[in-house]
């Protein structure tokens, strides 16, 4: 049967793509990225992939190539082209199955996956001198842009097309992309193709792949009601990284770390979220040292913690195959998208064109080599740093040491050779020193390449976030006190106090609620309201208290536990509770509140609901839930000894409130609820790990 030839469109070849995710295709249709205007990188191994009917077989033509490959059983199909040589004359790429596919005006060069958030996503048209570049047309120079969209599960299709540079084509393209990729066009003299995948206001942790995120031990929740959709765990990495891998590249730029310095995010935890996400995405390419490269968060006013965020970003600097540029001398400090996006790109472009070209474009910027104590002060040793000085002429600034009371001050700062001395009357001794270290530091301290010493301290001392980290806790599998499930129901030989609302106590037993077994206690409420009921689902817990004197001082944290196996409860975050009270002072209280619901595992933390855990088999068997309260506030979260979430708790107000307690079970007053409650322990000797 003659082969029938279709041209598509990049809109319908994304349909096409679109309706293959799931279902079979009924034509062969590649992924969207080979669609007329695609760069396919230049000098390795070029996969090429798509969807068809299962068992259908795919042709392959590019060149003198020409690849098979047969589509599995979900109608996905894949060829590997041999390494190609750069070209500037457009040729058409072949894909032949029942139907032809012919993608025109494809280009062999460099492509650069550039990700983030909205410094890498900003329109083009909000750069400087966007007017004038906007008539410098460049046929040799493509961008695709990946559309946005959160995922709840990976995705291998989207949509998207390519797009070349001109005036007329210029409002689809993102400026930082441009600026930097057109440094590369200049350079290297080859086409370049620039992928944007970038969201406004998007986590890392948006960026991380699900596995990659519950190798971090809990760190992230797996979900958090109340978030956006960008900065969900997973979202963005389902939606628009994964259906990109595994095209050719060269690398990836990376700017994002804006939302990573927002109150309800950790700046301290991006130290492990970034080097994870460059591991995640390395093994999703099939390349453990691809490439990547960062722009280290500029000086603005008004934000802050934008000095950890700065600090973890170096920290990754340890992976290799990765660089950073510090823009901490070019931002705008009232700008949160500095519109100077040239020089960003510009001075990316140079780091990339010195690491991955072996281009003498990138001397490098000064780095802190050690500090050495000297008599009344301390030595800051850098290295590429020739050439240092100021560029204005005066003292360097940005300095400031402490003594062992952890009090920094202002420091006097002189250059000498490629060091800097240090010192202040205030500080007799110090002991550590910091460079630039707040959200919008005045720096003037170049090399004699201009660039700047990035942000720096010695000290290794206590910032906002640390505390949110995994802290390893004494272990303790048996806790203080342990009481099993048919004491509970008694309440015989039990510290522990039982409590309902909406029924009356001694009627459990009649209306069948609690039921003793000889292992466990059994809780079941089906909803309806039964004789002298208030309530048609009432509640009902075990309590500890200090009006009982049971509990004492919690100084020194408090460990709870409970087993038990779940296996209904209607409201979707509400269902078994372990919950903790601390009293703060007179009038204040933090309460701790984990809720266990069939197959999920929330915990409570201001105005947000954290999925910790989901897909649990805790309806088919007992387990074990931990919540240990270390002293500092923060509650470590295990599910059959493995950590699997870290939160704060919440305050309470009201003179009421304001007494420590412990209470287990329903506490939610609505829907039905069935549970066989095992044990419940406490410890309020200090919070212990399993």
């Amino acid at each position: 049967m003659k082969a029938r030839t279709v041209f598509l469109s990049a809109s319908l070849l994304a349909l096409l793509a679109c309706l293959g995710c799931g279902a079979a295709c009924a034509d062969v249709a590649p992924n969207t990225l080979f669609s007329d205007g695609a760069v396919l990188q230049q000098g390795r191994s070029v996969p090429v992939w798509g969807h068809a009917d299962p068992g259908e077989e795919v042709v392959v033509k590019f060149g003198k190539q020409t690849k098979k490959a047969t589509a599995d059983a979900r109608g996905a199909w894949m060829v590997t082209l041999d390494p190609l040589e750069a070209s500037d004359r457009p040729r058409s790429l072949i894909i032949r199955g029942r139907n032809e596919v012919i993608v025109r005006d494809v280009l062999v060069g460099e492509v650069w996956l550039c990700a983030g958030q909205s410094n890498m996503a900003m329109a083009f048209g909000e750069a400087d001198g966007a007017t004038q570049e906007a008539q410098k047309s460049d046929p040799l120079f493509h961008a695709f842009r990946v559309p946005e969209r959160p995922a709840e599960r990976p995705w291998d299709t989207m949509g998207g097309e390519w797009s070349d540079f001109s005036a007329k084509t210029a409002g689809r393209w993102s400026a930082m992309p441009y600026f930097f990729g057109k440094r590369l066009r200049e350079e290297l003299g080859v086409p370049v193709g620039v992928i944007v995948c970038a969201w406004g206001g998007s986590s890392a942790v948006a960026w991380m792949s699900p596995e990659a995120l519950r190798s971090l031990g809990g760190l992230v929740p797996e979900e958090v009601i109340g978030w956006r959709s960008n900065v969900q765990p997973s979202r963005l990495y389902n939606g628009m990284l994964r259906p990109l891998a595994p095209y050719a590249v060269a690398g990836v730029v990376w700017y994002q770390g804006e939302t990573e310095g927002e109150p309800f995010m950790n700046a301290y935890a991006y130290r492990t979220y970034f080097p994870a996400l460059i591991a995640d995405w390395r093994r999703l390419w099939h390349q453990d040292a691809m490439p990547f490269y960062w722009v280290q968060l500029p000086n603005l006013q008004v934000k802050s913690n934008w000095e950890i965020v700065r600090e973890s970003q170096a920290k990754a600097l340890k992976l290799p195959g990765t660089g950073m540029i510090p823009t901490i001398d070019i931002g705008r400090a009232r700008e949160l998208h500095p519109s100077n996006k040239q020089e960003f790109g510009s001075r990316l472009a140079s780091l990339v064109l010195g690491k991955s070209y072996q281009r003498d474009a990138w001397p490098g910027a000064p780095k802190v080599k050690g500090v050495n104590p000297e008599e009344n002060g301390l030595r800051v040793v850098l290295t590429d740093a020739q050439g240092l000085a100021t560029k204005d002429g005066l003292p360097p600034k940005g300095f400031w040491i402490a003594g062992e009371d952890q009090r920094f001050l202002p420091a006097d700062a002189r250059i000498e050779g490629e060091s800097v001395f240090v010192s202040a009357k205030a500080v007799p001794q110090p002991v550590a020193v910091r460079y630039a270290w707040e959200a919008c530091p005045s720096v003037n301290l170049v090399n004699g390449a201009g660039l700047p010493l990035a942000p720096y301290r010695s000290d290794d001392w206590m910032v906002a976030g640390q505390q949110w980290q995994w802290m390893p806790l004494e272990a303790r599998k048996d806790l203080a006190v342990t009481t099993d499930g048919e004491r509970l129901a008694a309440e015989e030989g039990s510290p522990w106090t039982m409590s309902v609302a909406g029924v009356d106590i001694r009627d459990l037993e009649k209306f069948r609620m609690i039921r003793k077994g000889r292992e466990y206690c059994q809780i079941i409420v089906s909803g309806d309201r039964r004789g002298d009921m208030t309530l048609d689902s009432p509640a009902i817990f075990w309590r500890l208290s200090d009006a009982d004197g049971q509990l004492g001082g919690l100084e020194n944290g408090v460990t709870v536990e409970a087993t038990l196996q779940m296996y209904r409860a209607t409201d979707p975050f509400l269902g078994f509770d372990i919950e903790v009270g601390l009293r703060k002072n007179a009038r204040q209280s933090v309460r701790y509140r984990i809720s266990i619901v069939p197959m999920r595992l929330f915990a409570f933390q201001k105005n947000e609901i954290r999925l910790l855990e989901s897909n649990l088999d805790n309806g088919t068997t007992p387990h074990t839930y931990r919540m240990a309260i270390r002293p500092d506030g923060v509650a470590q979260v295990y599910f059959d000894g493995r950590p699997v979430g870290v939160f704060e708790g919440e305050a309470v107000d009201g003179e009421a409130a304001a007494k420590s307690y412990i209470r287990i079970g329903k506490q939610v007053e609505t829907g039905e609820f069935t549970a066989n409650l095992n044990s419940a322990g406490y410890d309020t000797g200090g919070a212990f790990s399993p």
